[in-house]
């Protein structure tokens, strides 16, 4: 099925002479390796080239530049090795380890000096990235005063970490505008109670590269999908839930479903049953619609005897979005899995809660504190990867604990543990005077305790 769709997905591009981005570095590199012309020409064209950022070039890149560059060999690369995050976007950070090999006659030039971070900032971050076997060996200096003490905070849980942050920006805030201070998390699930602890205290915030939570396409799925099963005549959520995920239920079938409430003066629970005990559609699409209506009934049954998490968590499985993410088998679905299980956990606070699942929807459908813009004075919160380039007066990395930095995933392997002390190197290095560490004795896993 991959091999069919990306057929037809390049025969898409072909008809409409369109490229897409992997195109825009393939196609040139296979002018450049099949059309001698073209090489030479280029070639002579250009005597002098400069990378900036070499450690995040892929193999294809690589392979450019070094045709590029075979005639003149006036090449320059800039990059840190210390800073190469993006192995999941296929950079390969051997490329400038190889460097001298490949142009022998190569003279580096370590740049050392920090203008940005005090001296303990730096050794802090030097301590963490030194145990990295893959590296050029330096170590950053600079001429600004030594500073204050990094802080280390351990807390009882991801509440008392997300409180203690907000406390520490109220408290430094009256000496400072809101925009010195970020907030980095490894993974975008992480932002929740973050979120939540900043604007019940009135902490204007923005969020970097990412939706807030409750704005998460995975979250508001499963809330429509809470808030259907609730209000069966709830026609949002249904037109959202539906066919996602997807089911065969296209648009025209629910058009022609909800016009046929319409003009009966159907609410929606009883108009999709009447409709399906009609002539309204085929006999396939019936089957479908059928299936639908009677999943939706057994999660109202079930819903009645289970607390809220564990319900949330049958959901998932009953209508098959988790399985759906799972089988996507990307850096992005995984992303989307671990906001559901931090949906799982915020859920937890209703379980003993009458009417809790009436209460959890209210909290998610009034959780938009403030302007999607994001502008004036706002605290920043961000992933690590969202921060390179960045800094920031004060920085707060929470979640240093193992599981959330390093990430999980990165456990089973040497080469992805030494890119999540990268990764932890380049929040450090985000801060130019003040750095708070912080990690959480136990956190939520699936709405259970986690050590």
């Amino acid at each position: 099925q991959m091999c069919i769709r990306d057929r037809r997905y390049r025969e898409f591009l072909r008809l409409h002479n369109a490229v897409d981005f992997d195109d825009l570095i393939l196609l040139p590199l296979k002018l450049l390796e099949e059309d001698g012309l073209v090489r030479n020409f280029l070639q002579k064209r250009f005597c002098y080239i400069m990378v900036d950022e070499y450690q995040d070039t892929n193999t294809p890149q690589y392979r450019i530049v070094r045709i590029m560059a075979e005639k003149h060999r006036n090449l320059c690369v800039v990059g840190d090795d210390d800073q190469a995050i993006y192995s999941w976007r296929g950079a390969d950070v051997r490329n400038i380890f190889l460097f001298e090999r490949d142009f022998p006659e190569a003279k580096v030039v370590r740049l050392e000096e920090n203008y940005r971070s005090t001296q303990t900032i730096l050794e802090v971050a030097w301590h963490v990235v030194k145990e990295n076997t893959l590296r050029k060996e330096k170590r950053l200096y600079t001429s600004k005063p030594k500073g204050e003490p990094v802080v280390l905070y351990v807390a009882r849980d991801e509440g008392d970490e997300a409180n203690y942050v907000a406390s520490k920006i109220q408290e430094l805030s009256r000496e400072r505008p809101l925009s010195h201070f970020a907030v980095f998390y490894r993974t975008n699930a992480q932002s929740r109670p973050l979120e939540e602890t900043l604007a019940r205290r009135g902490i204007s915030y923005r969020v970097v590269g990412g939706l807030r939570f409750y704005d998460r396409r995975e979250v508001k799925d499963v809330v429509a999908y809470l808030r259907l099963v609730e209000n069966p005549d709830d026609v949002l959520a249904f037109r959202r839930v539906v066919n996602v995920p997807r089911r065969g239920i296209g648009d025209k079938t629910v058009e022609r479903v909800l016009e046929f409430c319409r003009r009966g003066g159907f609410p929606l629970g009883e108009g999709l049953k009447a409709a399906l005990e009609g002539e309204v559609l085929s006999s396939l699409l019936r089957a479908r619609l059928l299936s639908f209506v009677s999943l939706m009934d057994e999660l109202r049954d079930v819903a009645q005897d289970m607390p809220l998490s564990a319900f949330i968590d049958y959901l998932l499985d009953k209508t098959g979005y988790r399985r759906a993410l799972e089988g996507e088998d990307t850096v992005e679905a995984q992303g989307r899995l671990e906001n559901l299980r931090e949906l799982i956990n915020v859920a937890v606070e209703y379980d003993d809660v009458d009417d809790g699942l009436r209460e959890f929807i209210d909290r998610a459908s009034l959780a938009t504190p403030q302007d999607e813009g994001g502008q004036g004075d706002m605290v920043t919160l961000m992933t690590l990867h969202s921060a390179k380039g960045l800094e920031f007066p004060v920085v707060f990395m929470v979640g240093m604990e193992e599981g959330f930095l390093p990430h999980i995933l990165s456990m089973d392997s040497l080469a992805s543990l030494e890119e999540e002390r990268r990764l932890c190197y380049v929040g450090i290095t985000r801060a130019m005077e003040l750095l708070f560490l912080i990690r959480a004795k136990t956190r939520l896993y699936y709405g259970r305790k986690r050590a």
